[in-house]
C-alpha cells in the first residue's frame, strides 16, 4: 500500500513537473443562444448574446437548452491540436465549423428525449485557422444548463499528461480518505464508539463519492466504462446527504453534552430520508433539490460552528483540531457551493477540505486510542512490577508459614513432651518403691516423691548425690545383686537402706537407676509410712483413679517393669532436655565445622560454583533473589558460622547436605576422607550412630 501510493505521488510530480505551457483554456465570452438547439449555419441568423464560461443559463421548465459558439484564432496548423472536453453533467454535441467532432449522449428539446451521459472526451480538430465551436447542451433533470467545466485546448501530450496528473491528484485524495475510513471501522469493532464508525463512515462515503466524480474527472469510469448516469449521479450525491448527518454523530458521541440530541435527531432524520429518495426515485425528481441540499448544509454550518466555539472556550480535549478541521471542511464546502451557483470565480476544493477535516477528526481519535494504548501499556506494567512484587510477599509468606508450621510442630512436640514428661513423673510418684536416678558424676537426675518423702530431701535444692550419701560412703556402683548404702536425711540423721542399682545405656551417656528398699527396723518403717500417707494424702488418690494405671499402682511387684518404664522416661527425658536447652557449644562447633568442610569439597570438586549451586542442586535449601540480584542462601549461612548456629538445628538436612557432596562424582582425596570421618565424629558425638 505504501509502495503504490509513493509511486502515485512520483507520477503526478513527474505529470506535473511535464506539463507544457501550451494549453488554452478556452473559458471567458461564449455567444449564446438560449432555449434552441441549432446548427453551425443556423447560429449566425439567430439572435445571439453573450455568456461567460463555465456558467450557468437559466432556462424555462421545458428543459435547460441552449447552443453556444466561441470563434478560435491562433490555432497550429503545423501539429494537429485536440480538445478535452469535460463532462457536463447533461447531453451535449460538439461542431469544429461544419463538422460534428463528438456528441455526449441524446442533445433533445423534449426533456423526456434527453439522455445526459457523463465523462471526459478527447476530440482531435482540423488543421483550419482559425476555426468555429458550436457546442448544443440540454439538461433534463436540472433547470441550470451550461457549461460546467471549460474546454481545454492543446496538443494530445500535454492534454493527456495534465489530465492524468489532476487524476493522480485525486486518486491519492480517495486513498487517503479509504484508508481512514477502513482503519476507524476496524477501530470501532474493537472499541465500539460512535465516533469511531461515524468518521469511518463519512471518509468512506466521500471517498468512493470522490472515487466517482471528482473536479478533475471520473476515476471510476477509467476501471468501469460502461456505468450509467443515473448510477453516477445518485453515488455523487449520497456524500452531500450523509456529510451533515456523520459529522453531527461525531461530535455528539465525541462531545457529549455540548451538542442538543434534539438537533443530532433532526439532522440524522432530514439525512437519512434524503439519502433514502436518492437511492429509490430518478434524477429527475431529485435534481432541481440539490440547490436545497446545498443551502441545507451551509445552514447547518452555523450552529456547527457555534457549538464548537464553546467547546474552545470550555477547553474540551480535542476541541481545537476539530474546530480548524471543521472550519477547513465548512470553508471549502461554502467556496464549491457558491462557486457552482457561479457567485464566486474559484474553482472546486471540498475534495481536499474534506480530506483536511478528516485528518482533523482522526487526529484527535488517534491521540485518544494512543493516550488509552500508552495508559493500558503503563498499568499493564505496573500490574507486572504488583505481580512480581505479590509472588514475593506470597513466597515469603509461604516460607512464613512453612516456618510457622514447623515451629508449631516442635512446639506440639515439646507439649507432648512435656506432657509425657510429667505423665511419667506421676506414674513414677505413685510407686510406693522409692526411685532415685543419676548420672556417672553424681548429678541427680530424678527421684519421685517416695525417695524425696524418705530422705527429707528437694530435688531442686541439691543435685548432687554425695551431698544424699553419709560421709566417707562411695557413690552406689551397679552390681547385679542389691547392696546396702547408707544414706544421710535432710536433717542429718543417717540409715541404711537396700538398694538395687542398674545401668541404662542411652547413647554416649549412662543413666543410674537405684531402687531403694528400706530395712525392717522401726525407725526406717515409720519413716517411709509416713512418707506414704503423705503421698496419699496429697497425689496418689488422684493418679489411682486412672483406670490405665490402676493395675500397676495395684500390683507393683515386678521391678522390671517399673526399669522399662524408666528407661522409656530417661530416653524422652534426655530429648526433651536436648531441645530445651538449645543448642550447646560443643555441638554447634561440630556443626558449624561439618558445613563448611561441606561447602570447601563442593568447592573443589566443581570450581566457580558456590553456596547458592549446592542448596539449588541438592534441594535441601531455600535460594532467595534479592532485588540487587545476588543469589542468597540465608537458612545454610547460620549453619556455616557457631555463633549463628541454630539452637534447634535439623540435623538430618545437615547430614544429607555432607552425603549428597560425598556423592558426587570425584576422585579420592584426603579432603574427601576428612570430611567422611568428621561426619562420622559428629553423628557419634549427637548420638545418630
Amino acid at each position: 500500500m505504501l509502495r503504490f501510493w509513493s509511486i502515485t505521488l512520483f507520477f503526478v510530480l513527474l505529470c506535473s513537473t511535464n506539463v507544457p505551457a501550451q494549453i488554452r483554456v478556452l473559458d471567458g465570452d461564449w455567444l449564446f443562444v438560449p432555449g434552441r438547439l441549432l446548427l453551425p449555419g443556423e447560429f449566425v441568423q439567430a439572435t445571439h448574446s453573450v455568456i461567460r464560461v463555465p456558467g450557468y443559463a437559466r432556462c424555462d421548465k421545458a428543459g435547460a437548452v441552449g447552443t453556444y459558439q466561441l470563434k478560435l484564432t491562433k490555432i497550429d496548423t503545423v501539429q494537429r491540436s485536440f480538445l478535452l472536453v469535460p463532462e457536463q453533467s447533461s447531453a451535449y454535441c460538439l461542431w469544429a465549423d461544419d463538422s460534428l467532432v463528438v456528441c455526449k449522449g441524446n442533445v433533445a428539446k423534449d426533456g423526456d428525449q434527453v439522455q445526459p451521459a457523463m465523462g471526459d472526451t478527447l476530440v482531435s480538430l482540423p488543421r483550419k485557422n482559425p476555426l468555429t465551436l458550436t457546442m448544443q447542451i440540454s439538461s433534463h433533470d436540472s433547470q441550470r444548463a451550461g457549461f460546467s467545466a471549460a474546454i481545454k485546448l492543446g496538443s494530445e501530450e500535454a492534454l493527456l499528461r495534465s489530465y492524468f496528473a489532476n487524476l493522480a491528484m485525486d486518486a491519492l485524495a480517495v486513498g487517503a480518505l479509504l484508508v481512514l475510513a477502513l482503519f476507524h471501522i476496524i477501530l470501532f469493532v474493537h472499541r465500539r464508539s460512535l465516533a469511531y464508525i461515524s468518521l469511518g463512515l463519512l471518509c468512506l462515503v466521500w471517498g468512493i463519492g470522490f472515487f466517482d466524480g471528482s473536479t478533475n474527472g471520473r476515476l471510476l469510469l477509467q476501471l468501469i466504462p460502461g456505468l450509467s448516469y443515473s448510477l453516477l449521479a445518485k453515488i455523487e450525491m449520497l456524500p452531500v446527504a450523509l456529510n451533515a448527518p456523520l459529522v453531527a454523530v461525531y461530535l455528539l458521541d465525541l462531545f457529549p453534552g455540548l451538542i442538543p440530541r434534539t438537533l443530532v435527531r433532526a439532522i440524522l432524520g432530514f439525512g437519512v430520508l434524503l439519502s433514502l429518495w436518492i437511492v429509490a426515485v430518478p434524477v429527475c425528481f431529485w435534481g432541481p433539490l440539490i440547490d436545497i441540499t446545498q443551502w441545507f448544509n451551509i445552514a447547518i454550518l452555523i450552529p456547527g460552528f457555534v457549538l464548537l466555539v464553546q467547546g474552545v472556550v470550555q477547553k474540551r480535549d480535542g476541541a481545537v483540531p476539530i474546530f480548524i478541521g471543521f472550519s477547513l471542511g465548512g470553508i471549502a464546502g461554502v467556496n464549491d457551493i457558491l462557486y457552482d451557483l457561479r457567485i464566486v470565480e474559484t474553482g472546486y476544493i471540498y475534495q481536499y477540505g474534506v480530506l483536511s477535516m478528516s485528518f482533523c477528526f482522526a487526529f484527535v481519535l488517534s491521540r485518544s486510542y494512543a493516550r488509552a494504548f500508552w495508559e493500558n501499556k503503563q498499568l499493564n506494567q505496573d500490574l507486572q512490577d504488583r505481580n512480581i512484587q505479590l509472588e514475593d510477599k506470597f513466597r515469603v509468606m509461604e516460607e512464613n508459614q512453612e516456618l510457622k508450621l514447623t515451629l508449631a510442630k516442635q512446639a506440639e512436640y515439646q507439649r507432648q513432651q512435656t506432657m509425657t514428661r510429667r505423665h511419667l513423673e506421676r506414674i513414677l510418684d505413685s510407686v510406693f518403691e522409692p526411685l532415685l536416678a543419676y548420672r556417672d558424676n553424681g548429678d541427680i537426675l530424678y527421684s519421685n516423691i517416695a525417695c524425696l518423702n524418705l530422705l527429707h530431701r528437694n530435688l531442686q535444692a541439691n543435685n548432687d548425690l554425695r551431698d544424699w550419701v553419709a560421709p566417707g560412703q562411695p557413690l552406689p556402683a551397679p552390681q547385679k545383686n542389691a547392696q546396702e548404702i547408707q544414706f544421710r536425711q535432710g536433717d542429718g540423721q543417717v540409715f541404711s537402706l537396700q538398694a538395687t542399682v542398674n545401668e541404662i545405656a542411652l547413647g554416649d551417656e549412662s543413666l543410674i537407676l537405684c531402687v531403694l528398699t528400706p530395712q525392717s527396723d522401726p525407725a526406717t518403717l515409720e519413716i517411709l509410712e509416713s512418707a506414704n500417707r503423705e503421698q496419699e494424702r496429697e497425689d496418689t488418690l488422684d493418679l489411682i483413679r486412672q483406670a490405665f494405671f490402676l493395675q500397676e499402682q495395684q500390683k507393683n511387684t515386678k521391678i522390671s517393669r517399673i526399669v522399662r518404664t524408666i528407661e522409656t522416661m530417661a530416653t524422652e527425658m534426655r530429648t526433651y532436655l536436648q531441645n530445651q536447652s538449645g543448642k550447646s557449644a560443643k555441638n554447634a562447633d561440630f556443626g558449624a565445622k561439618l558445613a563448611q568442610e561441606t561447602l570447601a569439597l563442593w568447592s573443589s570438586l566443581y570450581p566457580g560454583k558456590g553456596k547458592a549451586e549446592l542448596a539449588r542442586e541438592s534441594g535441601l535449601w531455600a535460594v532467595y533473589m534479592d532485588r540487587d540480584g545476588w543469589e542468597r542462601t540465608q537458612t545454610l549461612d547460620r549453619y556455616l558460622n557457631s555463633a549463628t548456629f541454630p539452637e534447634r538445628p535439623r540435623w538430618s538436612k545437615l547430614f544429607d547436605t555432607v552425603e549428597f557432596v560425598l556423592a558426587s562424582p570425584g576422585e579420592a582425596s584426603e579432603q574427601r576422607e576428612e570430611l567422611e570421618i568428621l561426619l562420622k565424629k559428629t553423628k557419634k558425638q549427637l548420638g545418630f550412630a
